[in-house]
């Protein structure tokens, strides 16, 4: 359930984090911020020229920030497409919890270089949204992501 804060952001449009030990910085509140734009956020190009440590700010963005949800879903296909991102990704992609980051991920593979696409795409199949991955990869630009589910 929802806290009452987030509840609230939610209908005023606010981002909200919700808690633990992570307090963005003035520069992660202001990429919160972008992300949360009613018509789209800016390029990742733009966002990740922000923050100091790209990866670790974007990551602790899909992982902290509740409300509104589209926060997450785009920091998260920043992440994806960072080459220093794998680790984080196959984290993500093994949380029973977190359907909607794993169709991000799913989406993002064709846009990724194909040894990394295959990789990823290798682990999720072993992984709790191995369903969805397989819905995707059926029909997937790279012969090499077909074919990683044509025995299925």
């Amino acid at each position: 359930m929802r806290s009452w804060s987030a509840v609230v952001a939610a209908l005023l449009s606010v981002p909200v984090a919700h808690a633990g030990d992570w307090a963005p910085s003035a520069a992660e509140r202001e990429v919160i911020q972008a992300l949360s734009a009613h018509d789209g956020a800016p390029p990742c190009a733009d966002l990740v020229a922000r923050l100091s440590d790209p990866t670790a700010s974007l990551a602790a963005i899909v992982e902290h920030v509740d409300s509104p949800p589209t926060v997450a879903v785009r920091a998260a296909r920043c992440v994806v497409v960072r080459d220093d991102a794998d680790a984080i990704v196959r984290t993500w992609l093994g949380r029973t919890d977190w359907a909607g980051i794993a169709r991000v991920v799913a989406v993002a593979l064709p846009d990724l270089p194909e040894p990394r696409a295959v990789a990823l795409a290798t682990d999720a199949l072993q992984g709790p949204h191995a369903a969805r991955f397989v819905t995707v990869l059926r029909t997937a630009p790279s012969p090499a992501l077909r074919r990683l589910v044509e025995a299925r």
